[in-house]
């Protein structure tokens, strides 16, 4: 496991409080989003999550929040298949292949210059009839300058 508190305490200053209503499409994006990772993350319209009825194995609708310095992540059991949930939280982990880097938008919105969750095998727990996740990030504002282990990374 990883050392959530490492990764937020990098550059924290003043972390965004709001929770944005997501569509997730889980799968490595290394590998073409096949096996374990995050692919995409779209914003979605409060309606628009509100009716959300899953289409495909690795896509999903999420709650994204920054909570105690970690990135907060609830995949509620009816915005997914049953095969989503074998697939990916039978086993009371969440697993990143690879390093996430999270898209721009999100950046944008939590005006920061670049986010990422690490690669490695995440507490996965079902509550509320949600798996809710805790991921570590490393992240850093617009007006710092990027640290040279992130600029590599980039």
């Amino acid at each position: 496991m990883i050392d959530i508190n490492y990764f937020s305490r990098m550059y924290h200053q003043n972390p965004p409080t709001d929770i944005i209503r997501i569509e997730a499409q889980l799968g490595n994006p290394q590998a073409e989003c096949k096996g374990f990772g995050i692919c995409t993350l779209d914003e979605m319209e409060p309606d628009t999550w509100s009716n959300y009825r899953p289409y495909h194995i690795q896509r999903m609708k999420a709650l994204l929040s920054w909570l105690e310095n970690h990135l907060h992540m609830e995949f509620p059991v009816n915005g997914m298949l049953v095969p989503t949930r074998a697939h990916f939280f039978a086993k009371g982990v969440f697993l990143l292949e690879s390093e996430a880097v999270l898209p721009a938008w999100l950046c944008e919105k939590w005006e920061l210059a670049y986010l990422s969750i690490p690669s490695g095998t995440y507490a996965c727990t079902l509550r509320n009839d949600a798996f809710e996740v805790n991921l570590p990030i490393a992240w850093q504002l617009k007006d710092m300058e990027m640290p040279m282990a992130l600029k590599k990374a980039v």
